[in-house]
Parts: C-alpha cells; sequence; structure tokens
C-alpha cells in the first residue's frame, strides 16, 4: 500500500473526502486572490484533480518508508560496522518498539490554459508505531526485517498564509507479524566506516536530496528533486 492510496484509496476512489474535510473551505478560500478561474471552479473539480495530483506525487510503499525508518536506528549502523570489520559474520539485532515521523512536502501546481497561477504547498506526515523488530545485518546491508505489528498515521495538511490547516487523517494497522526479505540488502554502512570512531551512515547517500516534487495538474509531471534537508530520501 502506497501513501497515496491510504489517502485517497486506490485509483483515487476515495479522492472525493478531500472536500468532505472541514478545513477545505479554507484551502479554496485562499485560492481566491490568485485567480478568478481557480475561484470559481467548483469543490469536486478542485478536490479532484488536486488529490490525484498528491497521490500520484506520494506513490511510496509504507513498507519501504518503514525500513528507511528503521535503517537509521544507531545499534543497526554500529552492527552493520562490526559486519564489515568481521567479514563472513551476521549479525542479528533487536529492536524495541518505537515510534517515528517521516515528513513529506508535495508541491501542486495549479495551472490556467497551461499557465502555473498558484502553487499550492502541503505537508504530509507519516508517523510508524513498530512493535518489537529483529533485523539480520550482514556486510553492512541489512538483509532482512521481522517487525511485530505496526500501525502508521498519515496526515495530510495544507500549508496557508494563515497557518497550516489538516485535511485528511488516515490511520492503517498492518500484519501481526510481518518479515520482510531485503535480497542482497540496504546499506547501512560503508567500508570507509567501519571504524569504531566513525560518524554513522544514518543518512544514506542521496538523503541531503529532498524529496520535494511538483505534482502538475495538467501533465503531472514531477519536478526535480531539490536540496532540503527536512525531507525524507527513499530506500536506496
Amino acid at each position: 500500500m502506497s501513501v497515496g492510496s491510504l489517502l485517497f484509496g486506490q485509483d483515487n476512489e476515495d479522492s472525493g473526502a478531500l472536500v468532505l474535510s472541514p478545513s477545505w473551505a479554507d484551502f479554496q478560500g485562499s485560492l481566491a486572490g490568485f485567480s478568478t478561474e481557480l475561484a470559481g471552479m467548483s469543490r469536486e473539480t478542485l478536490g479532484r484533480e488536486v488529490a490525484t495530483a498528491i497521490s500520484d506525487a506520494e506513490d511510496m510503499q509504507l513498507g519501504d518508508l518503514m525500513i528507511y525508518g528503521l535503517r537509521t536506528h544507531r545499534h543497526l549502523v554500529e552492527a552493520a560496522r562490526r559486519t564489515l570489520r568481521e567479514p563472513g559474520t551476521k549479525q542479528v539485532v533487536h529492536l524495541a518498539s518505537q515510534q517515528f515521523p517521516l515528513t513529506r512536502h508535495p508541491v501542486v501546481d495549479l495551472t490556467v490554459g497551461r499557465v502555473c497561477v498558484y502553487s499550492a504547498h502541503f505537508t504530509v506526515t507519516v508517523t510508524f508505531d513498530v512493535a518489537v523488530a529483529d533485523a539480520v545485518v550482514r556486510q553492512g546491508r541489512l538483509t532482512e526485517v521481522t517487525v511485530g505489528g505496526y500501525s502508521v498515521v498519515v496526515v495530510l495538511e495544507a500549508e496557508l498564509p494563515a497557518g497550516d490547516v489538516e485535511l485528511l487523517r488516515r490511520e492503517h494497522r498492518g500484519a501481526p507479524r510481518l518479515v520482510v526479505r531485503l535480497g542482497q540488502g540496504v546499506p547501512l554502512a560503508s567500508p570507509e566506516q567501519s571504524g569504531p570512531g566513525q560518524p554513522g551512515s544514518g543518512q544514506p547517500r542521496h538523503a541531503a536530496g529532498s524529496w520535494r516534487r511538483a505534482a502538475r495538474w495538467a501533465r503531472r509531471r514531477h519536478r526535480e528533486p531539490g536540496q532540503s534537508a527536512d525531507t525524507v530520501p527513499p530506500p536506496g
């Protein structure tokens, strides 16, 4: 399941939920000063297009995001360094229950006649509550994770001049036991970070890159990622 499908359903069948939000009028009212065409557009049309654009931009799988959140854990990074110092060894790390949020900032460009008249900024916060987990680390890589259940809450907010307003809140509860096998594994540390005094690899090599994308109203094109440190890169 992706973040977008949790917010708006598979194939956006629940996109109408956006305009039912008590805060939708605040969002639509904020557009009035930018374009008479936008101000006169029906709630249903505007809501459907915004929902589709956000869903397209937020197509990351929940499982991928959960693995990203876990991979920055200090104990996993330390285990990865040990396996690099001792080739051929395996480390099994037991992680206590934990909660961690991940934040994204999609932008929807509202266009009239192929001209962008307003860029609507949103915040998507994905908060995982993960029960105890066992992680297998080999050769500096996370290769398997067994999770004793998890839940996730996704909140969509519109960033308005008067302050952020919450538009949607969704919750999903995962299987009571989940085993994720990661093939060749997800890098946790590089050989040059295998020394005991080296900084951790809590941020992957492309962590400085932003997941901030623009979801084009007309053509649904994505901007190239920018450079924002407060956004979360995809697992690599």
